[in-house]
């Protein structure tokens, strides 16, 4: 279990990119008593100061709620991007790995989707 970003940033790395914790974990990290949307909201903004990003969108704000931490400018980030904020580029991203391995990559696309 991670107690600061820098060690959250590790464990996504160790864990080939995309790391899933409890948002108590991520609330402990932040040094917050409670999570509420504006915590989370504030959770959300430093991730992304430490190159990071989330799924769901909407971060939890139950301390049980799972996330999904990955690094930002990763082949991870760019699937979550395509699919999230669809895009001509986005569009390529998604047929470019549809051809490198069809059947995991639209396996993946899909609990990415599920769990959004």
């Amino acid at each position: 279990m991670a107690s600061t970003y820098g060690e959250l940033r590790d464990a996504v790395e160790d864990s080939g990119g995309l790391y899933v914790t409890h948002m108590a974990e991520l609330r402990d990290i932040r040094g917050a008593g409670r999570l509420s949307v504006g915590i989370c909201a504030a959770i959300s903004d430093d991730l992304a100061s430490h190159g990071l990003g989330h799924l769901p969108p909407d971060l939890p704000t139950g301390q049980w709620g799972e996330a999904r931490i990955y690094r930002l400018g990763s082949p991870i980030a760019s699937v979550v991007t395509a699919i999230l904020y669809p895009s001509e580029a986005g569009d390529k991203t998604l047929r470019n790995l549809a051809e490198d391995n069809p059947r995991e990559i639209l396996q993946r696309i899909r609990e990415l989707v599920s769990e959004a």
